[in-house]
């Protein structure tokens, strides 16, 4: 609502009851996941593929959809993808003459509290779960000391904090209530809203959500695990199964859950 209200500010006004600057942070976001995707995957695999890659996420159906919708799940592809892309720069070995520099860190840190502030903790999970999986697979925690894990929490804290007070403030502690209580607990223990689905559902669903990429699926699957001992592939690997794997378990499924892993 904060990038809709700054949307509206800029082009608009409250009154015009107009819909097309509300969507605006949702296009912004798309094109943001495309131009992230496109970024890394060049780091990784060259600007060829990169390009081809961040083409075919902002072409996708699901998020192309998005784009066009007035709600959140646009940008949270967008910051999550950005953060993953910092988090690639510094996870990968630096072999390119690309010199690491606080700036990939700056973004890992700044995208991951603007995604708390897009929609709470969905970006920190798939986040989170990429970096244990990649800890895990690698039996390897020294490469975390790149993160720089002091001015970036006090960073993250400086973005999320203001707000979190502000609100609880606002609502009297209401928003938390509802948020925690009525909206994100529920959807962990059962469906929500009619929403329920059996675990595979996100993976049946791919081949519409995710076309025209799922038609590169099949063979991507296979180069991917032949390759799988390449760091860059691994990172790949835990981007998309660690978050999949909870969504497959939470009861309540929509359609563009996965959206922040298309990147992957």
């Amino acid at each position: 609502y904060w990038l809709q209200a700054l949307a509206v500010s800029a082009v608009s006004e409250p009154s015009a009851r107009d819909i097309r600057p509300y969507r605006l942070p949702s296009l912004i976001g798309a094109m943001l996941a495309a131009w992230a995707v496109a970024w890394m995957g060049a780091r990784m695999f060259g600007a060829r593929a990169g390009f081809v890659a961040g083409a075919m996420l902002g072409a996708c159906f699901v998020l192309s959809m998005e784009a066009g919708m007035a709600k959140t799940d646009a940008m949270l592809c967008g910051l999550t993808a950005l953060s993953m892309a910092a988090l690639a720069r510094l996870y990968l070995p630096d072999d390119s003459g690309e010199r690491r520099n606080r700036l990939h860190a700056l973004l890992f840190w700044g995208s991951m509290g603007l995604s708390i502030l897009i929609k709470g903790p969905i970006g920190p999970m798939v986040i989170v779960l990429a970096i244990v999986g990649l800890s895990l697979w690698d039996r390897n925690l020294r490469w975390l000391g790149r993160l720089d894990w002091g001015w970036g929490l006090l960073l993250l804290a400086a973005l999320v904090l203001p707000w979190g007070i502000a609100i609880t403030i606002a609502t009297d502690g209401g928003f938390w209530r509802e948020a925690i209580g009525v909206d994100f607990v529920p959807k962990l223990m059962g469906a929500q809203e009619s929403h329920g689905a059996p675990p595979g559902t996100h993976v049946l669903l791919t081949p519409i959500l995710l076309f025209p990429v799922a038609l590169l699926l099949p063979a991507g699957l296979v180069a991917a695990w032949r390759r799988r001992r390449e760091p860059a592939i691994r990172f790949g690997f835990c981007w998309l199964v660690p978050a999949w794997i909870v969504y497959e378990l939470t009861p309540t499924k929509l359609v563009h859950y996965t959206l922040p892993l298309y990147g992957a």
